[in-house]
């Protein structure tokens, strides 16, 4: 008996899950021990699903390697020679500064040489100024690192990235001994022509403000856009249209399709041949092809270029397929050549739209405008759930613009800008009116945008839905969108409204939630009372355009259902504490702001943290305690130091506070003596210098923000083992991630490693 192909699809998408959820990469035993068994059940039956779950569980043994383990453990941090080739676009970070993968890698040191199967991720710090050309080979002396990277509640998993996009190692380019170009043959001709075109659109539209959008249209290469831009579309729900994906690859296909269809039948001896159809169908294939390869045949490109493939062969078989069946095989062809679909908001929401648009074409009216118009209000509700669940955020602004924007880019965008890609090649004349028609087009959408994106009052910031809501939404949508005059309809209201109105975790009254988020060498802490939230310091700049507010804090709060900060501290004005004070000030109403440095933090609305300070919120007292009114303390030693107490628990941050400061904390910090727990001054940098503080404060806890083997080597040994001779538990977010503490409860304060509670196989160690 043959089951049904759409209950196998999601068999083998259940083993897959199943798969990484491990929290180690499984033995070799489960592929000797389950495959034959999974062979028996693939044969058919009734038990045919369970042989595709299990299917599901081996699979990735067989297609996935574990890179994350092939640069020995203790070549990490030692000089190491790297030859290779520049194998991605090379992209500034810093005003001469240039990061790149580089890729076909042979390690050597000591006279022992390892072959890397993945890529390596370098940044050539100081570079020189002449652009770096993609497919040259190069011999580096460089530091590596395995992958690895911050841990936070509802921040990106960047290991995760770095492993599904198969980076073995991360590290940095040494001056000495110089950087040599070798002579052999260059390798990666796409990507060199992707250079290519990129530099060419740069020349053609130089200075042209939305010169990004359209190499990010063209080749896949967003370095262009700008953080007010990516504001703008997530603003306007519209930044799928700057990730090549299934939108353009459908609309590439599209337009090939009518292309060679009209060509073929003006021509009797071609149809004799083929029907028009099908070589039409054939045709749209290659031109998708030809766009994926200008995009870099990045992973979203290459499941929407299996999707079409199998919609290809489907038309071109002439049998009647389902749709269901059709979107099932899909699903199968994209699981089997990328087992780590399922790690991606991409194919999920990929996925999602293709039954989404199928469930909606079914038995509908037969107006084009009428179904372009459904398709348009209806997709965004339906993905409501799936972009909740990812983004925490949703607007209602994107059924409107993406009404307009995606004709609008479809007609009037993307083929021009292609064809100006086409013609840079050949003759900067017509490339030069085609990108600037392009430009032009963009500019009066950008406008329309622009407007579209000042509604904030439909934007919608939920924390993370549960599962449970998921399930009942999920149903409720089938109902909602379903035809009019089927029964039941009504109850998709009360299905879906858990998804928006369910009941979330907070602290009881007096006590207080601690978390101190793992941003490497910066500082970054939240404390949550029942209904206050306090931010103390924001931890370090992460580049040109980056920093640990916009990558860890805001994703934090914002999975949290936090939609306002009652006060915000900034130690002082250090930039490892300030780095995302604009981001977060951006992204959430601040009633407060105290900084032991406010003539350093430039902004008018800073308050100095002077000691003696002291309210209270729901039952939980908080005190400051250093500097001083009006001792002029500055720099470290102006830190604020905040004392927590909720209930018989105290928690202590000093800041960065020196011996000067820690000496001139002491009195004041007398009276609460003992606490539970210490964020370590100076992120363990050197150890206290005055004894008297470990003494006084007798913490069960001792807390230290480092990045994992940071080139300063803190926190040394010394301090570590200063700390741990009085007994306290020493915990620090290099290894531990995100550390978390419910203060004020009937039992002592007990530590939640996020690492080590959310650890999966591609984690390093």
């Amino acid at each position: 008996m043959r089951t049904p192909l759409t209950l196998n699809a999601l068999a083998l998408l259940g083993g897959l899950l199943v798969f990484h959820s491990c929290a180690q990469w499984p033995s070799d035993g489960w592929l000797l021990g389950l495959a034959p068994a999974t062979w028996l059940l693939l044969r058919g039956g009734y038990w045919q699903p369970a042989g595709w779950f299990m299917l599901g569980l081996l699979w990735p043994l067989l297609w996935i390697n574990p890179i994350q383990l092939q640069l020995p453990a203790d070549w990490e941090t030692e000089d190491v020679s790297a030859q290779g080739w520049i194998a991605s676009l090379p992209e500034p970070v810093g005003q001469r500064d240039v990061r790149f993968e580089f890729g076909s890698v042979e390690l050597s040191r000591n006279g022992r040489t390892v072959p890397l199967t993945g890529r390596l991720q370098l940044t050539w710090y100081d570079a020189p100024p002449a652009p770096l050309q993609v497919g040259k080979p190069w011999r580096f002396t460089v530091r590596l690192r395995r992958p690895r990277g911050f841990s936070n509640p509802g921040a990106m998993d960047y290991e995760r990235w770095l492993f599904s996009h198969q980076i073995a190692a991360r590290g940095y380019i040494r001056a000495q001994p110089e950087p040599q170009q070798l002579a052999t043959a260059t390798r990666y001709p796409i990507t060199r022509l992707r250079q290519y075109i990129a530099a060419q659109f740069q020349r053609l539209l130089s200075g042209h403000p939305l010169q990004g959008v359209l190499a990010a249209l063209a080749i896949g290469d967003r370095q262009g856009i700008t953080q007010d831009q990516w504001a703008l579309f997530n603003a306007t729900g519209t930044t799928h249209l700057m990730a090549i994906s299934g939108l353009h690859i459908g609309l590439v296909a599209g337009l090939m399709y009518l292309l060679a269809y009209a060509v073929w039948t003006r021509s009797n001896r071609l149809l004799s041949y083929w029907p028009a159809p099908k070589a039409a169908m054939l045709s749209a294939w290659f031109g998708a092809c030809g766009y994926a390869a200008l995009a870099g045949f990045a992973l979203p490109t290459q499941r929407a270029l299996l999707m079409l493939a199998v919609v290809t062969l489907a038309l071109l078989a002439a049998r009647p397929w389902q749709s269901s069946r059709v979107l099932a095989l899909a699903l199968i062809a994209v699981l089997l050549f990328d087992p780590l679909a399922p790690l991606s908001a991409g194919s999920w929401l990929s996925f999602s739209a293709v039954a989404v648009l199928s469930y909606l074409l079914a038995g509908r009216s037969k107006s084009w405008f009428k179904r372009l118009l459904l398709l348009q209000l209806a997709l965004p509700v339906a993905l409501l759930p799936a972009t909740l669940w990812f983004f925490q955020s949703a607007t209602f602004v994107s059924p409107l613009a993406n009404l307009i924007a995606i004709p609008w880019v479809s007609a009037l965008v993307v083929p021009f800008t292609l064809l100006g890609a086409i013609f840079s090649l050949l003759n900067d004349t017509l490339a030069r009116i085609c990108l600037q028609l392009a430009a032009t087009n963009m500019e009066w959408l950008w406008y329309l945008l622009r407007e579209l994106g000042t509604l904030h009052w439909l934007q919608l910031k939920l924390p993370a839905p549960p599962l449970w809501t998921l399930a009942f939404a999920l149903p409720g949508l089938i109902l909602l969108l379903a035809p009019r005059g089927l029964p039941g309809r009504w109850l998709s209201v009360p299905l879906c409204l858990p998804l928006f109105f369910f009941p979330q975790a907070l602290p009881a009254p007096g006590q207080a939630w601690f978390t101190l988020l793992d941003v490497g060498d910066g500082l970054a802490a939240v404390i949550r009372t029942r209904q206050h939230v306090l931010v103390y310091d924001t931890g370090s700049r992460l580049g040109r355009s980056s920093d640990a507010g916009r990558t860890t804090l805001i994703p934090f709060l914002r999975q949290q259902g936090v939609h306002h900060i009652d006060s915000l501290i900034v130690s002082h004005s250090s930039a490892h504490h300030t780095g995302g004070v604009r981001s977060l000030r951006t992204a959430f109403p601040i009633d407060t702001i105290l900084t032991g440095a406010p003539d350093q933090l430039a902004i008018a609305t800073a308050e100095a943290c002077d000691a003696g300070r002291h309210w209270r919120w729901d039952g939980v007292d908080f005190r400051l305690l250093h500097p001083p009114a009006t001792a002029g303390w500055r720099d470290a030693n102006a830190s604020c130091v905040l004392l927590v107490q909720a209930g018989d628990h105290k928690l202590l941050l000093p800041g960065d506070l020196q011996a000067a400061g820690i000496q001139a904390l002491l009195p004041q910090l007398t009276p609460y003596s003992p606490v539970d727990i210490l964020l370590a001054p100076q992120h363990g940098w050197r150890p206290l210098t005055d004894q008297r503080l470990l003494t006084l404060a007798r913490p069960r806890y001792v807390l230290f923000s480092t990045t994992f083997k940071n080139r300063y080597g803190y926190p040394r040994q010394e301090t570590r083992e200063h700390y741990a001779a009085t007994g306290a538990i020493v915990l620090n977010t290099a290894s531990s991630g995100a550390i978390q503490f419910q203060l004020g409860g009937p039992v002592a304060p007990h530590a939640r490693q996020f690492r080590l509670h959310n650890r999966r196989y591609w984690h390093s160690p």
